[in-house]
Formats: structure tokens, C-alpha cells, sequence
């Protein structure tokens, strides 16, 4: 069991010619604190590594708290924040179980106190929340209308507060009321991070496992850089 996966599958003394064309087609277990598992499955990516870096974490390359920005790519640092533990090999249940998954209580939500435009939001497990204000009511997010919150949740009853204001700043109307809420919860939330890879041609794909089972895959395509870290969030909704 490592934090941080270093990867080789090219030697360029070996192979002169093609220093980058062979491929890791291997898989990484990512074993989280709430003991949920992320599997990310290279078979046939195309991920082609001299020496690259893997690990995991629950924020990105950051942990300045500000989430939009820790989970950007930054250019010509290596900044893995390895956290999760990680495997190369599905872990050993019996000394890594799996864990429990949370759920939501008590939906639908609405506003529709005009006075007390808090949002009460009850899981029976820790979490995030990412709460839509359909303002509009028009069933989807709409920019500069809308409005979107985030927050972190523990089991109970939790309040997200809100401004009264919709997504241009601008107060609601009192016509707006009832508003309806659409609500994702999500645990486990695992930040892959990817230090000096070279190539990835076909994309991976993705699966999560919690006593509750396996969901999956998740595909995931696009070109790792020369010497950026990508990173990509992986949650369970809810």
C-alpha cells in the first residue's frame, strides 16, 4: 500500500526510436477516508508514462479551501497532494471494508418563506451539497438567473444559508416564491492527480465500489500534457 503510484513503462536507453509508445494498462484502487473505493481502469488508454506520478486526494492539487480553484491543473509544479491510499490490486476487504453509503432526507426541498430563506438539509451521513435555486422554475440551471450553492454537510439536520439573491446579485422577487430546490449530494469525493504522464490517447474509465456495490464506468478522455497536472473529480452522487 502506497499514497503515490510512480510509474514507468518506457525506456528511452531501451527503445531509442519510441521512448513514449508503451502503454500502462493497469489499474489504481483508491481507498478513501470514508472507506469507499475509486478504481481507474488504463486498460486500452493509451497511457504511455517515462516516469509519471499518480496519487489522490480530496481536494485537488490545492488545499486552500477555495474548491474552484484547488481543483485547477497547474503548470510545471508537482503538486499530487497524495492523500487516499492507493493500490494496485482491489484491497483486501477484510483489513480495508468498504463503507457505508449516506443518503438524503426529507425531499423534496422548497423555499417558501420569503422571511427565512435558509435552507434546512438533513442527510444521515457527512458530505457536500451542491443545491440548485430553480428560480425560474424552468427544471435546469439557468446562468445569471439561477443560483448555485455548495456546502458541507455532517449527519443531521444542517442549514445552508442563502441571500435572497439570484444568480445577477439581484434580490427575488416575492412572485417567485415557492422556489424549488434541486439538491446533489455527494461523498467520497476523490481528486485524481497526474504528474508527468507524456500521452493519453483513448481516455479510462472509472468505477466506485461501497457496500452498496459498484457503479460504473465513468469514462474519461482528453490529453494529459507534458508536465501539467490534471486532475479529475470523481464523486458519488447521490
Amino acid at each position: 500500500m502506497v499514497t503515490i503510484v510512480g510509474v514507468r513503462t518506457n525506456d528511452p536507453a531501451v527503445f531509442p526510436s519510441a521512448p513514449f509508445g508503451t502503454p500502462f494498462n493497469g489499474s489504481m484502487y483508491a481507498y478513501d477516508s470514508n472507506s469507499f473505493v475509486t478504481k481507474v481502469d488504463f486498460l486500452s488508454s493509451g497511457l504511455r508514462p517515462l516516469q509519471g506520478q499518480f496519487s489522490f486526494n480530496e481536494t485537488g492539487t490545492g488545499s486552500t479551501g477555495n474548491k474552484a480553484q484547488d481543483r485547477k491543473s497547474v503548470v510545471d509544479a508537482n503538486r499530487g497532494n497524495p492523500q487516499h491510499k492507493v493500490f494496485l490490486n482491489p484491497p483486501d476487504s477484510t483489513i480495508y471494508p468498504l463503507g457505508a453509503e449516506g443518503s438524503l432526507q426529507n425531499l423534496p426541498l422548497v423555499i417558501d418563506n420569503i422571511n427565512s430563506t435558509d435552507i434546512k438539509v438533513e442527510v444521515n451521513q457527512s458530505g457536500r451539497v451542491e443545491i440548485l435555486l430553480d428560480i425560474n422554475k424552468d427544471g435546469v440551471f439557468t446562468n445569471g438567473v439561477d443560483r448555485r450553492l455548495f456546502a458541507d454537510v455532517i449527519a443531521g439536520v444542517n442549514t445552508v444559508a442563502w441571500d435572497g439573491k439570484n444568480g445577477a446579485g439581484v434580490k427575488v422577487a416575492k412572485s417567485a416564491f415557492p422556489i424549488d430546490v434541486m439538491i446533489a449530494y455527494t461523498q467520497g469525493e476523490t481528486h485524481f492527480t497526474a504528474y508527468d504522464v507524456e500521452g493519453l490517447d483513448n481516455g479510462f474509465q472509472v468505477f466506485t465500489q461501497t457496500d452498496g456495490g459498484t457503479t460504473g464506468p465513468i469514462c474519461c478522455s482528453g490529453m494529459i500534457q507534458l508536465f501539467l497536472i490534471t486532475v479529475m473529480c470523481l464523486q458519488r452522487l447521490r
